[in-house]
């Protein structure tokens, strides 16, 4: 099977797509869950259509009761005994039951990863991607799972993603020497790509040796006690005393200067190795940033709540920090919508609205981060003067979301100042009484809500 676009679909599927749209307007979710198992029916390869479906599912499954869930589990059981013996004789019959279970259980652990299996038997890769997702968001740390959607994404070229999967990994679990093997082999493709192959004949001018490949693994393992932590570098320094430009064993030094919250140290490190790479190393890039970020909020924690103006301070510099390593993600990642969601955030919190719109809807094609982004245009339009076109954008993000968790609050009570800017009072404590109705205590919309009966 090969991926489908929307562009791709069938007339009779394409119509059908349309009528999800009104349906999800109409905040008919039910009925537009039905119709997308009807597209996936007859064009498995709609990927984008199964994405979109698995997020309006699991947005159902939150607001189900303890008691329904038990039942639907009952449920999903029995159709998994189908799914499988459907799967090998017949896959395409076994991913419509398989949608059926999902749509019941989204995150069941059976169901998603029959899906992986179906995907990596009939070739189609994003698929298999999608199911190991919707496994990680359920449980972050298994590492199990990181890794096969880490293999996953490296098959699918998606190297930037494989790498930061993989590093999650190592930081859960540092001893996980077929993630260690794996996380470097992506980092040298990575590496490759973007210049620094030049600079390294082939894999083996960054680990010399197998001797030396054993110390990194070795040296990679969880270490308990500040003896210990200065012993392996003491013995590592020993080591890049005699091969100054060892690049491997400088970034484990810096590792081990992070583990023990020596910040300044593990910084001095990384950037010695990122100089010794050519500047061409993506995961000591990060490495760099993460830490900068990291100093700034220790600074923050050293402040007492008088010192309000150094604490400003802090927060723009680290503002204006972020915004830098976001743009250079971004030059060297253009294509990627998740950073340039990335992007636009970090300019709308520097108050550069203008340029964050068109970061923004860059992002709202990558549809984990869609609504996020349509909240953020929103309040852009918002602080541009655009009222219409903001109110306009809010009101449909807070349409797409079937329940009223956190995010849909959030564009509840934003649509409801700008509505509150226009003068229309009335509109704006009819969007807050939807968030009082579930949850009170969010923020002073009790306040407010409560003296509107007051003064009627």
């Amino acid at each position: 099977m090969q991926a489908k676009t929307e562009a791709q679909l069938n007339s009779t599927n394409a119509q059908l797509l349309q009528r999800i749209r009104i349906a999800k307007q109409a905040q008919n979710y039910d009925y537009a869950i039905a119709l997308y198992q009807n597209i996936l029916a007859t064009e498995p390869e709609f990927i984008e259509g199964r994405r979109e479906l698995r997020a309006l599912c699991i947005a159902k499954y939150k607001t189900l009761s303890p008691l329904t869930r038990q039942m639907n589990s009952v449920k999903v059981s029995a159709l998994l005994v189908k799914a499988a013996a459907e799967a090998k004789r017949n896959p395409k019959e076994a991913l419509k039951t398989l949608e059926e279970a999902l749509a019941l259980e989204p995150h069941n652990q059976r169901a998603n990863s029959l899906l992986a299996e179906i995907g990596i038997q009939e070739g189609l890769k994003e698929m298999t991607a999608l199911a190991y997702e919707t496994l990680r968001d359920a449980k972050p740390n298994d590492t199990d799972n990181l890794y096969k959607l880490a293999l996953t994404y490296k098959d699918l070229g998606e190297l930037e993603k494989a790498r930061m999967t993989l590093e999650r990994l190592v930081q859960i679990d540092p001893t996980n020497g077929e993630a260690l093997s794996l996380l470097k082999n992506v980092t040298a493709s990575i590496t490759s790509k973007s210049g620094g192959w030049e600079q390294a004949q082939d894999y083996r001018s960054l680990i010399k040796d197998q001797e030396q490949a054993a110390l990194l693994e070795q040296a990679s393992k969880v270490v308990k006690s500040e003896e210990a932590i200065l012993e392996q570098i003491n013995t590592l320094y020993a080591r890049l005393q005699a091969e100054p430009n060892n690049i491997p064993i400088a970034k484990q030094i810096a590792q081990l200067c992070r583990q023990r919250g020596d910040l300044t140290t593990a910084l001095e490190w990384y950037r010695y190795a990122y100089e010794l790479s050519g500047r061409a190393d993506p995961v000591i890039e990060k490495a760099i940033s993460d830490i900068e970020l990291e100093m700034i909020d220790e600074q923050l924690k050293t402040l007492s709540g008088e010192q309000s103006a150094e604490r400003e301070a802090l927060l723009q510099r680290k503002a204006q920090l972020h915004l830098e390593q976001c743009r250079q993600r971004v030059a060297k990642y253009p294509n990627d919508n998740q950073f340039r969601f990335e992007l636009g955030e970090a300019l709308y919190r520097a108050g550069q609205y203008r340029e964050a719109l068109r970061e923004l809807q860059l992002g709202m094609r990558q549809p984990s981060v869609r609504l996020r982004a349509m909240n953020l245009i929103g309040q852009a339009y918002h602080h541009l003067g655009m009222n219409d076109l903001a109110v306009k954008q809010l009101q449909t993000a807070a349409d797409e979301i079937p329940i009223m968790d956190d995010l849909k609050k959030e564009i509840l009570y934003n649509l409801a100042q700008v509505l509150f800017s226009l003068g229309q009072k009335d509109a704006a404590i009819e969007r807050l009484k939807l968030i009082y109705e579930v949850d009170m205590s969010y923020r002073d919309v009790a306040d407010l809500v409560e003296k509107s009966y007051q003064q009627s």
